[in-house]
């Protein structure tokens, strides 16, 4: 697809991550999951994708802090993070 987006999507709810991956892989998207805070930066610093759909509550590490850390990681980089 030419459209195609690498999206990364971060929930602490497996149902959660199944039903977006499921529907946004149908579309034609890449996609990449994350369990947590922690693991969303890890998957973001090694993927780079071009949107991020992100929990705010989840243990340890929230979606707040992830997506501050996000935006440092990506610099002047036009990120959207929902």
């Amino acid at each position: 697809m030419a459209n195609a987006f690498k999206v990364l999507i971060a929930d602490d709810i497996p149902q959660n991550l199944a039903f977006m991956r499921a529907c946004l892989e149908d579309e034609g998207h890449a996609v990449h999951v994350a369990g947590s805070g922690e693991q969303a930066l890890e998957v973001f610093g090694r993927e780079a994708p071009d949107l991020v759909l992100m929990d705010v509550m989840m243990p340890g590490m929230g979606g707040h802090e992830a997506t501050c850390r996000m935006r440092e990681m990506a610099g002047d980089s036009w990120l959207p993070i929902i």
